[in-house]
């Protein structure tokens, strides 16, 4: 059962790697992020690019984390895998979460300087 769990954790990390490679280098749909609708489809291209980039890092530490994480269900007796399987994905999911974070205000300062660009002021604010 570990070396299944470990093979499905090295699928998944390859997975998110090359989707998201392929979308930071413009390779798919620049409305989606890895298949997910973006939220608005007001935002520009350039500003979803930036964003992508600035959550690329972040999903390539997903990726690297599901790798540690697939070395330690292997390695660790049978008795703690569930454990440890759970806090890494737990380490994954925050991740993540921070690195949406930080797409979201990539794709904000990219929107705010081509509205100054073209002399609209800052877009108005989500209610």
């Amino acid at each position: 059962m570990q070396i299944i769990t470990a093979g499905l954790l090295v699928a998944w990390a390859l997975a998110v790697v090359i989707a998201s490679t392929l979308g930071v280098r413009g390779r798919c749909e620049t409305t989606s992020i890895n298949g997910m609708r973006r939220r608005r489809a007001d935002e520009s291209d350039a500003a979803w690019r930036a964003g992508l980039q600035a959550l690329y890092p972040w999903v390539l530490t997903s990726a690297a984390l599901l790798l540690l994480l697939a070395l330690a269900v292997l390695l660790s007796p049978p008795s703690a895998s569930y454990l440890l399987l759970l806090l890494g994905l737990a380490f994954v999911l925050g991740s993540v979460y921070v690195g949406i974070g930080a797409l979201n205000r990539a794709v904000r300062r990219q929107q705010k300087a081509e509205s100054a660009e073209r002399g609209l002021g800052a877009p108005p604010k989500k209610r």
